[in-house]
């Protein structure tokens, strides 16, 4: 009996060398594919990051302008109150607040010309420290609202008094009169940075990078804008401020992104 053997055939040269590239061409798509992906990533998470820090900031200079003119006299109850805003630019401001109360009360009758003044508590004074005193003179009949600023002088914080800096007291202040230290903050951008001054004697200290703009428009009482070049002669007609600030991301394949935040901001303890 003849036995016939079936001949077993490999794949040819060809076949294999058809098989190696269609491999290669399917894992260097997925290459490519988990590539994209990863770039696109962090891609997303660098402008998620940005968007964040520029929203961060401005949340920060909205909750602080809130409070300006916070510990400072009112004008309804006191003649020529000090300004609130000590400086106003179309990229920059500075102001007075208080939003720690840091203050204190007359806890005695101070006469004027009195340097050493008796308050409920000076746990958050300290000498060289600007304050502010306002109250009634206690005058008869006519007593009459008064406000000043003063001065810690060096040692002069007490238990429960304060000294304060010659010529001391300018007028009368009767027991329950306010004494405040109300700190000046300040923003600007310098280059890319968004910096803010707390006015803790730290300096300006970097708030947000990458921002390449901040613009400010300021509003009287009317809602009417305060024209940039008059600002400084209108610092005390300022009632509210629409803030815009840029940030951008740099990106050499599509050109440098940029994100824009705006936001309207009114101070709660101007009248």
């Amino acid at each position: 009996m003849l036995l016939h053997l079936k001949e077993d055939k490999g794949f040819t040269m060809l076949e294999l060398l058809v098989a190696v590239a269609v491999s290669t061409i399917i894992l260097v798509g997925l290459y490519l594919l988990l590539e994209t992906g990863q770039f696109t990533t962090g891609r997303g998470k660098q402008k998620l990051d940005i968007q964040q820090s520029a929203r961060a900031a401005q949340d920060t200079m909205a909750r602080d302008l809130r409070m300006a003119g916070s510990g400072l006299p009112n004008p309804v109850d006191y003649p020529n109150p000090p300004a609130v805003f000590t400086g106003a630019t179309a990229s920059s401001l500075s102001f007075l607040a208080d939003p720690f109360n840091a203050n204190t009360v007359l806890t005695a009758n101070a006469a004027a010309g009195a340097t050493t003044i008796s308050v409920s508590s000076t746990a958050q004074f300290s000498p060289g420290s600007t304050i502010y005193i306002y109250g009634n003179d206690g005058a008869s009949p006519h007593p009459a609202n008064h406000w000043q600023q003063a001065t810690i002088a060096n040692g002069g914080v007490g238990a429960n008094s304060l000294t304060l800096t010659s010529p001391g007291l300018s007028q009368a202040y009767i027991a329950g009169s306010q004494v405040s230290l109300p700190r000046t903050y300040a923003y600007d951008l310098q280059g890319t940075t968004l910096r803010r001054d707390a006015g803790d004697g730290n300096g300006p200290q970097p708030l947000a990078e990458n921002i390449s703009g901040m613009e400010i428009k300021y509003y009287d009482s009317a809602d009417t804008e305060i024209n940039p070049p008059s600002l400084p002669a209108h610092l005390n007609d300022i009632r509210r401020m629409e803030i815009t600030i840029t940030a951008f991301k740099a990106d050499r394949l599509r050109g440098d992104q940029t994100y824009v935040l705006k936001s309207s901001v009114r101070p709660r303890n101007i009248e």
